[in-house]
C-alpha cells in the first residue's frame, strides 16, 4: 500500500516537473516579444496595431502618412499623424523605433 503511494507521488511529481518547465519557457518567449521595439518606418499594419491605444484606424492612418510624407525621423512627428495625440503618443515612448 505505501510502495503505491509512493510510487503515484513519484509519477505525479515527474509528469509536473516538465509542465513547469514548458511554462517557464513560453513566458520567457513573451517577454522576449513586448521588449522589441517596433520600427515605425517598416512594420506592418498587424505590428503597428499591437501598440498600446492603436487600432485599425490609427494604424492604417500611420502606414498612410508614412506612404504619403516619408519616413518617421523621431516621434514629434506622429503628432502630424491624424488621430494620433499627445496621450497615445506618450504611450508609445519606449515601444517604437524609427
Amino acid at each position: 500500500m505505501k510502495f503505491n503511494i509512493l510510487i503515484t507521488l513519484l509519477f505525479t511529481f515527474l509528469l509536473s516537473v516538465p509542465l513547469k518547465v514548458i511554462a517557464q519557457n513560453n513566458k520567457d518567449k513573451t517577454v522576449v516579444v513586448h521588449n522589441q521595439l517596433i520600427n515605425l518606418n517598416t512594420a506592418k499594419q498587424k505590428e503597428i496595431e499591437s501598440l498600446p491605444g492603436i487600432g485599425k484606424s490609427k494604424a492604417a492612418a500611420i502606414i498612410s502618412y508614412r506612404n504619403k510624407n516619408g519616413q518617421f525621423k523621431s516621434i514629434e512627428d506622429l503628432v502630424k499623424v491624424g488621430g494620433l495625440g499627445k496621450t497615445i503618443i506618450t504611450k508609445l515612448e519606449g515601444k517604437i523605433r524609427f
